[in-house]
């Protein structure tokens, strides 16, 4: 049986850990799935690039899909205490973390504060903020910049509103109001 870091190198630990642990979840819901109904389920899953959709591979996959869960002791090794940092570093939430590892996020989050880390989750707002104020003084509408960012339109109007109200952004200057495409 290959391992996770046999699947092509840095980053594709996770990946497979995520497909493994998604699989897992969905048996434990739906119930019992077979061998053959997997590997399509697999075979098909654009997560998984092709190049490891080969018969051994699948198998393996399929193996460590069906095994069940260990159960986590009380207290994190220096392995998934390392992981855990290397996971937050690459600036994975809580949640993220909590899902890979299988732990709760209330343990993760704990683990975080006795360290004085600072959550994910501003960073990553705050990386959307900037970037969606931005779109805003390149001349984009709410329309475009919904489309853009993926949120709703009616979402980005309040925010520009909030922002607005709250002096944070200042009207556009005259003339703007068509983005540079």
């Amino acid at each position: 049986m290959w391992t996770t870091h046999q699947l092509g190198g840095e980053g594709m630990n996770y990946k497979i850990d995520k497909i493994i642990y998604d699989y897992q979840n969905i048996i434990r819901d739906d119930g019992e799935v077979s061998r053959n109904e997997l590997k399509k389920m697999l075979m098909m899953d654009d997560e998984i690039l092709s190049i490891y959709k080969t018969s051994s591979k699948i198998n393996s996959l399929i193996n460590m899909i069906l095994k069940p869960r260990e159960r986590k002791s009380t207290h994190p090794d220096k392995a998934e205490i390392d992981e855990r940092l290397r996971l937050y570093n690459d600036g994975m939430t809580d949640s993220d973390i909590a899902k890979i590892q299988s732990r709760c996020v209330a343990s993760i989050t704990r683990w975080r504060h006795e360290r004085n880390l600072q959550s994910n989750m501003k960073k990553i707002n705050k990386n959307k903020m900037n970037e969606r104020i931005k779109l805003y003084y390149q001349g984009y509408s709410a329309k475009e910049i919904a489309e853009i960012t993926g949120d709703k339109k009616s979402a980005i109007e309040n925010y520009i509103y909030k922002l607005k109200k709250g002096g944070k952004i200042k009207n556009r200057s005259a003339g703007t109001g068509t983005a540079q495409k």
